[in-house]
């Protein structure tokens, strides 16, 4: 018996859950079930690197985290310590952007995908009724328990 064939919806659906990535923070220190402190990034590839991208006032969020405690370690999903603070590009406070570079090592252990832009930067202007799909992991949807395993629930919206 086969499964049915996904939606369309459900395909772009499952698609942006390959690109969200959480960034999280959390002090390697505290015994578990903890807190998992973090936002939502996601990768784009380039001929020379590929970058991630978050927002400013989470990279803000993470240093003042990171000041207040020298036990906090920064995670790409199930990654091992990531260092964030190193690893940043450039950063806009007005829009509120970051970005930072990252291996595709890293992408691959994770299970992300990068979207591709080569040949395709800067990205044409966002035209009226583009489909536009979201995807984040909200803290309020994390769930962690003591075996040292975590639960990231995504919240997002796809067209159609």
């Amino acid at each position: 018996m086969s499964a049915e064939p996904l939606s369309v919806q459900e395909e772009i659906s499952a698609f942006t859950l390959k690109i969200a990535c959480p960034l999280l923070w959390h002090d390697k220190t505290e015994a578990w079930p903890k807190r998992l402190d973090g936002a939502t990034c996601f990768f784009l590839r380039f001929s020379a690197r590929t970058i991630g991208v978050t927002a400013n006032h989470v990279v803000d969020a993470f240093q003042i985290a990171a000041a207040a405690n020298s036990n906090i370690i920064c995670q790409l999903r199930n990654s091992p310590a990531f260092n964030l603070p190193a690893a940043i590009i450039a950063r806009d406070q007005t829009q509120d952007i970051a970005t930072f570079t990252v291996r595709d090592e890293t992408l691959s252990q994770i299970g992300v995908v990068a979207l591709d832009c080569w040949g395709s930067w800067p990205p044409p202007e966002p035209q009226h009724l583009w489909a536009l799909s979201v995807c984040g992991f909200p803290e309020s949807m994390r769930i962690t328990r003591p075996d040292r395993s975590s639960e990231f629930q995504a919240w997002g919206r796809s067209p159609l």
